[in-house]
């Protein structure tokens, strides 16, 4: 008999936040006088502590780096949060040399930060405004002073308020105009971000539909849900990276030549105008640095996309079919039986099923074990496939029971293919090991009434026929209200 219990449990499937930053934590810093040191380490930033403080990771080994020559706001005064965030987008996740200046103790040093092109940290933090030159610590630092002056005649960032005689003095907010984003690349990234959420819905809202009429799943299906719940979540992780990582980029390229733009405005000295040059010479070859990486990024994207498209795609196929026996599963004989219910009503078309159970199963897993078990439904299976068209459809409905749809063919023609696939069966032996399997199958079967039929009517319909033909002594095939 075929059962018509359970349902497949769905968990709501969430929208999957993108991760900004990573958890702060810090260091207890040991008492002790710095020391002046020569010495040059490189390493990745792993971790932002404040305005003008890094950790930076080290042959595994975590170091605090405190900008040299600048200062920038403690938690808690105004401007503290704008600074970190700087200095976050300006060198979280990058790798950097670092020139140190003195140390405290081995996981604490002071010194200049340069990130792999060459980009002083110190002197952009400067420029941004987000700092201001700490002459107690570099007291002939020329060059940081120029830069806090450009700074405060743009009136960026600490310099906002003209009047404000003190950094933590400033009251106003930063101006939070955005930066135009004329990088073509991060337009094309969104757009392509966009559709693909939309396949990405698409198709778990299609399964989702889909197992809202499934009776009775086996564990692989829950295997292939997970699995395609991972394929997304691998999916949106890898576009948000990458979108990320651009629009930061373009963010840093905006506010660094607006900055240049003023100071040119302003110089009027020769000396003034050679420093713009080589910072300008130096933003450039910065820029085609990363448009080459720019080019590698968004290869790498569609490479991923592609791969994360046939992964969703297979998986899909998979969700559909039987694992043991490699034909259809209950899933996909539920949406093909209503596309083939739909048809018959719309147009008066024709179309028969036929369900049958192989008989005393039980006693041959009983006799020959699971192993014998799986090899006689891989068996049947093969065999009961040759009797079918192309055109029909074969699902294995559940344990070993299994399901034929016939398109255009009546209830006469039926019968035929269902005593055609019993007889075959009948002449099969199956071999598990040294063991000779034979089993026999009773089948029902019934031709759509169009118009009248529904799914649990037809099912239920031939699934009687099918139960007449075990009662009446089993290797038989059976309609409603006929014997055989």
């Amino acid at each position: 008999m075929f059962l018509h219990t359970g349902v497949f449990p769905m968990r709501k499937f969430g929208v999957f936040l993108f991760l900004c930053f990573l958890v702060a934590f810090g260091f207890v810093c040991l008492a002790g006088d710095a020391q002046e040191v020569a010495q040059e380490m490189a390493g990745e930033v792993v971790m932002v502590l404040s305005g003008d403080t890094l950790s930076v990771k080290v042959e595994s080994k975590a170091t605090e780096v405190r900008l040299h020559g600048i200062a920038c706001p403690v938690r808690g005064q105004p401007y503290a949060d704008e600074a970190k965030s700087f200095l976050m987008r300006s060198t979280l996740g990058r790798r950097v040399t670092v020139e140190v200046v003195s140390e405290t103790d081995s996981t604490h040093v002071a010194g200049r930060v340069f990130l792999m092109d060459g980009t002083a940290i110190g002197e952009r933090v400067l420029s941004a405004g987000y700092g201001w030159w700490d002459k107690s610590a570099a007291p002939d630092s020329v060059e940081f002073g120029q830069l806090q002056d450009d700074a405060k005649e743009k009136g960026v960032g600490l310099w906002t308020d003209e009047d404000a005689m003190e950094p933590w003095a400033f009251q106003d907010t930063v101006d939070t105009e955005p930066p135009e984003m004329d990088t073509i690349i991060v337009y094309l990234l969104a757009c392509l971000v966009c559709g693909l959420l939309l396949l990405v819905f698409f198709l778990f809202n299609k399964m989702r539909g889909a197992s809202n009429h499934v009776a009775r799943e086996s564990s692989t299906d829950y295997k292939t849900i997970e699995n395609c719940k991972r394929s997304i979540r691998d999916l949106l992780d890898n576009i948000s990276g990458t979108v990320t990582g651009l629009t930061e980029d373009n963010q840093d390229y905006h506010e660094s030549l607006k900055g240049h733009k003023a100071s040119i405005a302003k110089q009027t000295t020769i000396k003034g105008l050679k420093q713009i040059e080589r910072l300008l010479v130096g933003e450039l070859d910065r820029m085609l640095a990363k448009s080459n990486d720019y080019q590698d990024r968004l290869a790498q994207a569609n490479a991923t996309i592609k791969e994360q498209e046939e992964a969703i795609e297979q998986i899909q196929t998979d969700a559909n079919k039987d694992s043991l026996t490699g034909i259809a599963n209950r899933r996909a004989f539920s949406a093909r039986i209503n596309e083939e219910l739909d048809r018959a009503e719309r147009y008066g078309s024709v179309f028969s099923l036929i369900l049958f159970d192989i008989d005393n199963f039980k006693a041959v897993n009983d006799k020959y074990g699971h192993l014998g078990g799986d090899r006689v439904l891989e068996g049947l299976t093969g065999v009961v496939a040759d009797c079918l068209r192309s055109s029909d459809f074969f699902a294995r409905y559940g344990g070993e029971e299994f399901a034929i749809i016939l398109p255009q063919i009546p209830a006469e023609g039926a019968l035929l293919v269902a005593e055609k696939a019993r007889k075959t069966v009948e002449a099969t032996t199956v071999t598990s090991g040294n063991d000779r399997i034979k089993v026999t199958i009773s089948a029902g079967v019934s031709e759509v009434r169009a118009g009248k039929d529904t799914r649990e009517s037809l099912i239920t319909r031939v699934d009687e026929a099918m139960y007449s033909a075990k009662q009446g002594g089993k290797n038989r095939v059976e309609r409603p209200g006929t014997k055989n």
